[in-house]
């Protein structure tokens, strides 16, 4: 895994950065399609959503310290659901 180098919108950095949203895309769509199927009848209230999130960034961080890139971008995408389904909740 490299570091960031300058700016995210250098064409360098631009153009790793779109082709890395077009495969966490990917992954948030079958990630969202599991968790619709998995959390389907429950309520999900403004304080599941926090605690969702705050679970993913743990496990996050446990694939982080494993050094596991396939757990990483899965729980990102995971995240990333969590927060637009939590933003839905504040603006509906």
């Amino acid at each position: 895994m490299n570091n960031l180098q300058g700016s995210i919108l250098s064409s360098e950095n631009f153009d790793k950065f779109y082709l890395a949203k077009q495969r966490l895309e990917i992954i948030k769509s079958h990630k969202l399609q599991l968790r619709d199927e998995k959390h389907k009848e429950i309520d999900h209230s403004a304080e599941w959503s926090m605690d969702h999130i705050e679970s993913e960034v743990k496990e996050l961080r446990e694939g982080f310290d494993k050094g596991d890139v396939e757990n990483q971008l899965e729980e990102l995408a995971d995240i990333i659901n969590c927060c637009e389904i939590r933003a839905m909740m504040l603006i509906y």
